[in-house]
């Protein structure tokens, strides 16, 4: 049976790098970089008028022009059938955060091996997200498929989890809500076990997945 092509939009400020790996990720003959583009702004521009729409942009986060949140912002709003793979530099963890809470559907480091983008990409297509924490958990497939009911969370956790899909570190979640920084590392501990995960990250990606957070839009200072 043949497999769908996958079509992408690639943006990245960095024209090497997004030479260098479309060039690995095209050789299967099942994805094709549909858009190429410098920046948000260039992007969305280009999208605008395209024929096609692409089923997945591979989007970088620091760019000129218009950044990845800005750009991601505007998937959501306007294009929210476009899925975005995260490529950034460094494992940032509270920017990835910020961009999954935008709508992101999962993230990748620059550094990794230009299979593990590929795999990505067929994962995102095929099941609408991708982490490597997630695609192994149990519990979380078994809520997804809705064979069992997600686990009851108190009011602190829902707080806490919808404050950990911003850019906010836990000392000024703890201070958004008044209460002690412990406090809240003990809120996400449970988090953690409830939702069988180790990573704030993994932890805001289920959430949002599964209807427990919206996407949210940001507060002028995130910008």
């Amino acid at each position: 049976m043949t497999q769908p092509i996958i079509n992408i939009a690639f943006v990245d400020d960095h024209e090497s790098v997004r030479t260098g790996i479309a060039t690995f990720i095209c050789r299967t003959g099942r994805i094709n970089v549909q858009i190429e583009a410098k920046n948000g702004k260039d992007f969305l521009q280009k999208l605008s008028k395209a024929d096609t729409i692409p089923d997945i942009c591979l989007l970088d986060i620091n760019m000129p022009v218009m950044n990845g949140y800005e750009t991601q912002m505007e998937l959501t709003k306007n294009w929210p059938q476009v899925k975005t793979l995260v490529l950034t530099s460094h494992d940032a963890e509270l920017a990835i955060c910020r961009m999954i809470g935008y709508g992101a559907k999962g993230f990748l480091v620059k550094s990794c091996n230009a299979s593990e983008i590929e795999k990505a990409i067929i994962s995102i297509y095929n099941k609408g997200i991708y982490h490597s924490e997630l695609a192994r958990s149990s519990l979380f497939n078994a809520i997804l498929h809705k064979q069992i009911k997600l686990p009851n969370f108190t009011e602190q956790e829902m707080d806490v989890l919808r404050l950990c899909s911003t850019q906010l570190t836990y000392a000024e979640i703890a201070k958004k809500l008044d209460v002690s920084e412990k406090s809240v590392e003990g809120t996400r501990n449970s988090l953690f076990r409830k939702m069988n995960v180790t990573t704030r990250t993994a932890l805001v990606l289920y959430a949002v997945e599964l209807g427990l957070i919206p996407h949210h839009a940001p507060a002028n200072s995130e910008l």
